[in-house]
């Protein structure tokens, strides 16, 4: 199965955000044909370096939803590291990584609000 992924706007996965703050990020996954993905078990973003593994939400049947809360970023380390989104399927054991090493910049809050 061939499957590609693109965010709804762009095909540039980069994603920055500031520690502490909020992140929701929306992927549109498809087979290479732009039908639906059947059989999905799961999907996952996940960063080594920042020791993260998150399920994203499925919104509709090819939109995916990945939400970094506040409480999450807060504990990330200013870096430029990379990321990987894969997706699990249902009736097969091997994962399809449909995003490899995109960029994830985590900049540090140096400004922190008061109060």
């Amino acid at each position: 199965m061939i499957c590609k992924c693109e965010l709804p706007t762009t095909n540039d996965y980069s994603i920055t955000l500031v520690q502490g703050d909020y992140g929701s990020y929306l992927f549109n996954i498809t087979n290479s044909d732009g039908t639906a993905l059947d059989n999905v078990n799961s999907v996952i973003f996940t960063c080594s370096r920042l020791k993260v593994q998150e399920s994203l939400s499925q919104l509709a049947d090819n939109v995916f939803s990945l939400i970094l809360n506040s409480e999450l970023t807060k504990t990330f380390t200013p870096c430029t590291c990379s990321y990987d989104i894969t997706i699990k399927f249902n009736d097969d054991a091997t994962p399809y990584t449909v995003i490899r090493s995109a960029s994830l910049t985590i900049l540090k809050k140096e400004n922190p609000l008061s109060g």
